[in-house]
């Protein structure tokens, strides 16, 4: 059980710093990206900035039903799982739609943004829950 704890925390905190590292790709787009209304998904420009971000948000995705699976496993963190796996969820499904829209609905970027500070905080939650000190300090009681 320690051992799944433990693995629950690395994994929180690759998580965190990809969110992070989405988070900056994702302003830096908003700041220089120009996606084609009338082919999204290939005509952005500059060519490259969109696939990256988007193939980041689909590892950050895939990472997020890992941790999903790890904390039902090991019995502990699963609410903090489930928060972060909505949050990505969220800024997953929003972010496609922003593209898709070709960049024109702000509420698609704004609920994206909502999505990743959700997830940030999921599992931002479930590195201080499982840390030693919050264990040691949670036996005392």
């Amino acid at each position: 059980m320690e051992q799944s704890i433990q693995k629950l925390r690395v994994w929180a905190g690759i998580v965190l710093s990809l969110l992070l590292l989405q988070l900056v790709l994702g302003l830096a787009a908003m700041k220089i990206l120009t996606i084609s209304v009338s082919n999204p998904w290939f005509g952005s420009h500059p060519a490259g900035l969109l696939d990256v971000h988007a193939i980041l948000g689909l590892l950050i995705f895939a990472l997020a039903f890992h941790m999903f699976a790890l904390s039902r496993r090991a019995a502990s963190s699963k609410r903090q799982a489930d928060i972060g796996l909505g949050g990505i969820a969220l800024a997953t499904i929003t972010g496609a739609l922003f593209v898709q829209t070709g960049g024109t609905s702000n509420i698609f970027s704004d609920l994206m943004a909502l999505g990743i500070f959700v997830a940030i905080v999921g599992y931002g939650w479930m590195m201080l829950a499982s840390s030693p000190l919050a264990r040691s300090s949670s036996s005392e009681d």
